[in-house]
């Protein structure tokens, strides 16, 4: 468990309008490992929350993601953060341990297979029908909306409060960020 560097999340998350070159973030995974990653990506979520992704320069299997909530409100309002590292393969899971606090973890990536596929795609086009029965091709950028449920034990396990509800939306925000980069580079149009 350690700290966050709240000044430095700050810098790198909410950049002022005048930089020219994308920011870089530093993440301290361990005493052995510091990686510098560039900004690909910053997006708000909810009212307070700030996600980044970010790559080392010309390395593909180096990349991080960090959904963070509390930089934007003043210096007393608790900072959390929840993320995801990945290094040439191996994973590294950040979770909240209470305000302005995480613990990182090694992870162990499950390995899926789901056997062959049983229907093939004849052509590139899907039909849907409207509510007259007529046939409508789709088209355009699929929206998938998810919905998130936790117990209440969830949220207390990380914080009491506003505490422990900003790690589980920081927590989901990472996972949207994840996937939305999985959709993207697998050439689905979601």
């Amino acid at each position: 468990i350690t700290g966050l560097d709240v000044a430095a999340l700050r810098a790198a998350l909410m950049p002022s309008q005048t930089e020219a070159e994308p920011l870089s973030l530093t993440l301290n995974l361990f005493d052995d490992i510091v990686l510098t990653l560039r900004t690909a990506l910053i997006e708000s979520f909810g009212s307070d929350g700030l996600t980044w992704r970010g790559q080392l320069p010309g390395v593909a299997n180096v990349r991080g993601y960090l959904s963070v909530t509390g930089l934007r409100k003043d210096n007393y309002s608790p900072v959390t953060a929840s993320g995801h590292v990945v290094i040439n393969g191996q994973d590294y899971a950040i979770f909240p341990a209470g305000p302005g606090r995480v613990q990182i973890v090694i992870t162990q990536v499950m390995k899926a297979w789901c056997g062959d596929i049983l229907f093939t795609d004849q052509d590139d086009t899907t039909t849907y029908y409207d509510a007259a029965g007529d046939p409508q091709i789709a088209g355009g950028t699929a929206v998938i909306h998810i919905l998130a449920l936790y117990p209440t034990s969830t949220k207390q396990n990380f914080a009491a409060g506003a505490a422990g509800a900003a790690a589980i939306e920081a927590m989901m925000a990472t996972a949207q960020t994840m996937t939305n980069e999985a959709f993207l580079h697998s050439g689905i149009d979601a």
